[in-house]
């Protein structure tokens, strides 16, 4: 697997993860703006077409944790769904279930400023590259 995918993947699988959780967990009933993965993955909306493939994934994973940024129907970029309190503490139980795992070396929480709304796989290669770059294993 390329040195892209072996962070891609987990990140979007917990970019992904914390989309679809919302306020789950975090109590309260809350309005504002939704986000979503696909509009984050694939900002043109076209739906790329991949080839299915089988991940070959290396163990133990460093995994990324972030909340996908949100944007208003003028394509700005909104924060209001959750303080960045709130942020901080859902990523850190997240992180706190994870670390445990042995499959997992290391997990990094990735603050709101490193997304950039509809950033796509573009944005996850930069964030790899700033976290992971010459600390990936060979």
């Amino acid at each position: 697997m390329n040195r892209a995918l072996r962070f891609s993947v987990p990140l979007a699988l917990t970019l992904l993860a914390l989309a679809a959780s919302g306020c789950a967990g975090l109590g309260g009933t809350r309005h504002g703006q939704s986000t979503s993965l696909v509009d984050y993955i694939d900002p043109s909306g076209q739906g790329r077409n991949f080839e299915p493939t089988i991940p070959h994934l290396r163990f133990p994973l460093t995994v990324g944790v972030a909340f996908v940024p949100s944007a208003n129907p003028h394509g700005e970029t909104t924060d209001d769904s959750f303080t960045e309190q709130e942020k901080v503490e859902f990523s850190e139980r997240v992180v706190e279930r994870f670390e445990r795992l042995a499959f997992v070396d290391r997990i990094e929480i990735i603050p709101a400023v490193y997304l950039r709304s509809k950033g796509g796989f573009t944005n996850l290669d930069q964030l790899k590259n700033l976290y992971v770059g010459d600390h990936e294993k060979p």
